[in-house]
């Protein structure tokens, strides 16, 4: 259900930068990268996903110079907002008493059964959590069948308190800086129609986002000096804001599967059990929270690949298309997917590759608060197409795996839906791969590190470990933006 929120109102609907390296089988040859427009920013249109970091990744973050940014330091403040209302057998590990509710909903569908099941003929451990090699289920952000966003969870909790003002339908177009003290003061926002300059007691705290605090930082004065001069924007401090962009690239691999996949279902029915009950199809995430983390090259090393699913059941036209618009895919293979929908189901296996080597960045379009900032996603550039032969290592897994007897009983076949950019090529051929990586790799809406963490001494620094922008005062960042690499998991936890 949450990619119909991607054709509403309540998004910024944004999108990459023509490139000749990716997203050319989307409309317009671009990518479509939603954010949310409302309260609880992405939290609140997301796939509902919960995972923390894992212990490598922020490790690394520490030994870059970032104290306090190490496992053992983050992770009394992950068991100070969780709730975690599943049993899991290593309860000890996680919080009770938080404010984000936790579930664990086990899809009791045949589908489900035969995954893991393939996964065991594979060799993959069935794991409680994920973070290493292997299959399992995810916790998700939903309490008795409703989305439990940061707006809810954390807002919520605070909404009678005399300290906090919500202004809303609000645009920040800038920072206030003192350009000689180089102190931040306040912001200058647009609220309706009205224009105000709001100043700060003590700090300026940004949490726009990867696309939209480099924007705001950057309209400011604060970013690369060469940029904000071709803009036209006065340089009061030279950093390299929306350089080193970081994204998961996602490839969709579809199959189709006979009728013993899914128990039919009556969605009149399924509407009746959520809105009298808050149960059914519709309280849940499906398939989604069955994932995995596999490695393209062999099964002794870390992660370097993401699985995820999702099915649509046969002749579910409204949440196949759902899925089609929100992604922007081109007609003919919307199409040809519309068709194989009327006699299978189809699902979707997510390739999501956790640790890319390329890099994008983010630049201003103008000097203009109103204009959508550029994104330039960088994927699949880095000089060896490390990224690409990785992805193509994941599709080969699935291959793997619906040739695994739990799967032959639901008749899989890979599909070839007619990628009108790679027609000259022989479906499953190594040649085919590449090209189908480069028109359907986009993102999986994991974007940071656009005002990347670090020492002074870091030149790709923006903000030091304490969030604060170096070389101007009063001035913090504290979104995914300031991640110094990307995490190799579902972004939501360290977003919000």
């Amino acid at each position: 259900m949450f990619f119909s929120i991607q054709q509403s109102d309540q998004i910024w609907k944004y999108f990459t930068e023509p490139a000749k390296e990716s997203c050319l089988g989307y409309k317009n040859s671009v990518c479509h990268c939603p954010r949310g427009k409302l309260l609880g920013g992405c939290s609140t249109i997301n796939a509902m996903i919960y995972q923390r970091g894992s212990k490598q990744d922020h490790d690394s973050w520490y030994q870059e110079g970032n104290e306090g940014w190490d496992y053992e330091s983050l992770i009394e403040y992950y068991k100070k907002s969780e709730n975690v209302l599943a049993s899991l057998q290593n309860m000890d590990n996680y919080g009770r008493e938080g404010l984000l509710s936790l579930t664990k909903y086990i899809f009791n569908e045949t589908i489900r059964d035969v995954i893991l099941q393939s996964a065991k003929e594979l060799g993959y451990e069935i794991l409680e959590e994920g973070g290493q090699l292997g299959f399992f289920e995810s916790l998700q952000t939903i309490e008795d069948g409703v989305r439990r966003n940061a707006a809810k969870v954390f807002l919520g909790s605070s909404k009678k308190s005399s300290k906090l003002t919500l202004a809303l339908n609000a645009h920040v177009e800038n920072v206030i800086i003192d350009k000689s003290a180089k102190q931040a003061k306040g912001v200058k926002v647009k609220i309706g129609d009205r224009l105000l300059n709001l100043y700060a007691d003590k700090e300026v705290i940004l949490s726009a986002g990867a696309l939209n605090s480099p924007q705001i930082l950057m309209l400011s004065g604060v970013g690369p000096k060469r940029h904000l001069e071709n803009v036209g924007i006065d340089v009061i401090r030279d950093l390299p804001v929306g350089e080193h962009l970081k994204d998961h690239v996602v490839m969709w691999v579809f199959s189709k599967l006979s009728d013993e996949a899914l128990k039919p279902t009556i969605m009149l029915d399924e509407v009746y059990k959520y809105f009298a009950h808050r149960k059914g199809m519709l309280s849940h995430i499906g398939l989604a929270n069955v994932q995995a983390f596999v490695n393209a090259k062999n099964r002794l090393t870390d992660p370097d690949l993401l699985f995820f699913y999702a099915i649509f059941p046969k002749n579910h036209t409204a949440a196949l298309n759902s899925f089609l618009n929100g992604i922007h895919l081109n007609d003919v293979s919307s199409e040809n997917l519309r068709r194989y929908s009327e006699e299978n189901h189809i699902m979707v296996t997510f390739v999501i590759l956790s640790q890319p080597k390329a890099t994008g960045k983010i630049l201003l379009r103008s000097k203009d608060a109103s204009d959508y900032p550029e994104i330039h996603s960088g994927y699949f550039t880095d000089e060896n197409n490390e990224d690409l032969e990785t992805i193509i290592g994941g599709i080969r897994i699935v291959e793997e795996q619906i040739k695994t007897k739990a799967f032959k009983e639901l008749n899989p076949q890979i599909l070839d839906i007619g990628l009108p950019n790679c027609k000259d090529f022989d479906f499953d051929s190594h040649d085919y791969w590449r090209c189908a990586v480069r028109n359907l790799g986009t993102t999986m809406y994991h974007m940071t590190s656009t005002c990347r963490m670090g020492p002074n001494s870091d030149k790709r620094a923006v903000v030091d470990s304490r969030l604060k922008v170096h070389g101007i005062e009063n001035l913090r960042v504290i979104d995914a933006s300031i991640c110094q690499m990307l995490l190799g998991v579902h972004q939501m936890l360290h977003a919000r």
